[in-house]
């Protein structure tokens, strides 16, 4: 028998995490793409990621990995046009 949980609003959505900070219930709220650059900002922190050294079909990959795991629109993404 499997047993379902709904999750406390708190506890949904993208948990980021940065191998320099432990910091737990940081989520992700949104994601840009601009060129070879990524800003992230989750309801914590604020990243700037340089993409220049990813190859194009990781980003590819991170950007429909990203859209599935939005299923519920609980962040915002804006990916530029390649």
């Amino acid at each position: 028998m499997v047993t379902m949980t709904k999750l406390d609003d708190a506890e949904r959505g993208v948990q980021v995490s940065n191998e320099t900070d432990d910091d737990d219930g940081e989520y992700l709220l949104e994601l840009e793409t601009r060129g070879r650059t990524a800003e992230i900002r989750t309801n914590r922190h604020h990243y700037n990621l340089d993409l220049a050294q990813v190859e194009e079909k990781e980003i590819q990959d991170m950007k429909r990995v990203l859209e599935t795991m939005n299923f519920d629109q609980r962040f915002l993404l804006k990916f530029d046009k390649p």
